[in-house]
């Protein structure tokens, strides 16, 4: 049994989708659990509300659980920190030692940042065992969150990888509070202008979720997830001003842009070294950004 813990936000959709595709036989797990997409996208999926016994049982039941619980986006400020650490660490700190009560045989995979941990000092894709400096409430709380899950993996039975995403993209993440390009894509559809904080030339690491989601499942089916922090992205750098060029090309038009002032938790270069994931894991991201374009455009469209 695969279960995911947060199952219907932007990830956790696409995953429920290939794990639907797939005939996974998968469980989600939700604070406020969206019935109404697993019914249309995934019917094959149960879905549980947190704390209820069919949650429980579906936990017990776990070989997999991929934990996607936050309470943050990445592009937020530093007014919620207290609230949101607080929030986080104790639902973290409460659901690993609940699994370890209950079925300390099941792996855990915990979804973190690498778009937020390591912080404004790299300039070259950078590797998992380079020093975290989270500049943002969201950053610090996945890495607070990484250490907790330190300690469980060191001193329990739990058998636990984290990974590091850097900018995942897909249709789901279309009308969200984080994503440039899902929102480059919405503005060049309706003809409206994107904003762009800065000059244009920071620069992330963009790779298409269903990718991501199509390795979670597989990984599962294969048991083949190896305890450890391990970056996912494609070690490709592509700035907002690269992001504006590709959204033109893939759609055929010209994308508007105006631009205002940089933000301070905006960082300047955020690319992952996938290297330890690509040899140990098996992730091999394959879908162009061009793809993911045209994909998001589609559910844009409706």
């Amino acid at each position: 049994m695969l279960v995911l813990y947060g199952g219907t936000g932007f990830i956790g959709r696409h995953i429920c989708e290939i794990a639907n595709a797939l005939n996974s036989p998968s469980s989600v797990i939700s604070r406020n659990p969206d019935t109404a997409f697993i019914q249309e996208y995934a019917p094959n999926l149960s879905v549980y509300k947190s704390g209820s016994e069919g949650a429980d049982e579906a936990v017990k039941a776990a070989r997999t659980v991929v934990y996607l619980a936050n309470n943050s986006k990445p592009a937020t400020g530093f007014q919620t920190l207290s609230d949101l650490v607080n929030l986080d660490l104790v639902t973290l700190t409460n659901f690993a030692e609940n699994l370890l009560k209950v079925n300390p045989k099941c792996h855990l995979v915990y979804i973190s940042s690498g778009g937020q941990i390591y912080g404004k000092s790299y300039h070259s894709p950078i590797p998992e065992n380079e020093a975290a400096s989270p500049s943002t409430p969201y950053g610090l709380s996945k890495r607070l969150n990484e250490s907790i899950l330190d300690y469980f993996q060191q001193n329990t039975d739990l058998s636990i990888s984290v990974l590091r995403l850097a900018n995942p993209v897909g249709r789901w993440q279309v009308g969200t509070r984080h994503g440039l390009v899902s929102a480059a894509v919405k503005a060049a559809v309706e003809t409206s202008a994107l904003t762009i904080f800065g000059e244009g030339h920071n620069a992330r690491d963009y790779f298409d979720v269903d990718d991501f989601a199509r390795f979670i499942c597989e990984s599962h089916a294969k048991n083949s997830f190896e305890t450890g922090t391990y970056n996912i992205g494609t070690g490709v750098a592509v700035t907002e001003r690269d992001v504006v060029q590709a959204v033109s090309d893939a759609l055929g038009s010209e994308l508007k842009t105006k631009y205002e002032p940089g933000r301070r938790f905006d960082l300047p270069y955020a690319v992952l070294d996938i290297t330890e994931a690509r040899e140990k894991l098996g992730w091999n991201p394959t879908t162009p950004l061009s793809e993911s374009i045209k994909k998001i455009a589609q559910s844009v469209k409706g």
